[in-house]
């Protein structure tokens, strides 16, 4: 169980995030979803660990996590492969390069290993990215954004590749998204931020199998969707 209680954080003068309290189900996909500029993101790195000044209290997230940032922040001097055997330092090095070659293909990657950032598209970098967050040794996952500088067609194919390979290996996921579809899709827990809130004002459970989501937009995704568009306009 991941729990957050009495959850604050402020910017100087600009509170970001106002006495969230929220507990979550390991095990499970949870859609943080919001406008800009509502603090998902600075709540995302407060639970990764990588924001520590706040105040509240955050439990079951003290254990290792993997993170998928905005930008792919590959090594441009760095192939494919050598990025993302740099997170994998504490494996055993026969092992290394196995590992990484396996995550590159459960993204539908694997051949490109020799290759270099800057001979990649901007999907295929994302790709990466996520191939490094899932072969480091984590059941713990953040993504902020994970998908917004990709197309329509690229977005849907990354959200086939991700639901069975979270599904597979038992992954607790946070990821954070303005998109109502990416939440309607991947969230088994959709938490909506409001704009000026700083705190979740509704979280809606998703009522439709992980393996039923991505085989196109049945009536239950519409109806969620609908709920989550007239809650966000409100």
């Amino acid at each position: 169980m991941y729990e957050i209680n009495k959850l604050s954080k402020s910017f100087g003068s600009n509170q970001v995030l106002r006495n969230i309290n929220a507990r979550f189900t390991t095990g499970r996909i949870i859609a943080i979803l919001g406008p800009s500029g509502c603090g998902k993101t600075t709540l995302l790195r407060i639970l990764a660990g990588l924001d520590t000044e706040y105040s509240g209290d955050i439990k079951g997230f003290d254990q290792r996590n993997s993170f998928v940032f905005q930008q792919s922040r590959l090594l441009p001097w760095k192939s494919v492969l050598e990025n993302i055997k740099i997170v994998l330092e504490e494996i055993n090095p026969k092992r290394v390069e196995e590992r990484a070659k396996k995550a590159l293909e459960m993204v539908e990657l694997g051949g490109i290993e020799n290759s270099y950032p800057s001979q990649l598209s901007g999907g295929m970098q994302q790709r990466v990215s996520i191939a490094r967050a899932f072969a480091y040794p984590s059941k713990l996952m953040f993504l902020d954004e994970p998908f917004q500088s990709l197309d329509f067609d690229l977005k849907q194919r990354l959200m086939k590749l991700l639901l069975p390979l979270w599904t597979g290996e038992n992954y607790t996921v946070f990821i954070v998204t303005h998109d109502v579809h990416v939440a309607a899709v991947l969230g088994d827990t959709i938490a909506i931020m409001g704009a000026s809130e700083g705190n979740f004002i509704q979280t809606l459970q998703n009522p439709v199998r992980r393996g039923d989501r991505l085989r196109g937009l049945s009536e239950e995704i519409i109806t969620l969707e609908n709920s989550i568009y007239q809650l966000i306009t409100q």
